[in-house]
């Protein structure tokens, strides 16, 4: 899947939620990168999101979700803080 070529002007920070360092994910954050004109951060949160879960606070469901979420951290902090341009903060949290 392409996403068309359309600069975004007024998105200045991005959270991409659910991040487990897939080659959708890394789409996303190239997508972001190229198009958002304006952007000053990009936030990686691993947190697998839902409508009831919007809390960072949360407590995880299971330790298998402890460590993917933690994989998904460390694939996050050694592949795409590289890919980043110097004048986008990159946030992993």
């Amino acid at each position: 899947m392409n996403a068309s070529k359309s600069p975004h002007y007024y998105l200045k920070v991005v959270e991409i939620a659910g991040y487990r360092g897939q080659t959708s994910d890394y789409e996303y954050v190239k997508y972001f990168i190229e198009n958002a004109v304006e952007l000053e951060k990009l936030i990686i949160n691993p947190v697998k999101w839902t409508p009831y879960i919007a809390d960072r606070n949360r407590i995880p469901n299971s330790i298998s979700e402890v460590k993917m979420e933690d994989e998904a951290r460390a694939h996050a902090r050694q592949h795409r803080r590289e890919k980043v341009p110097s004048n986008i903060e990159f946030v992993c949290i």
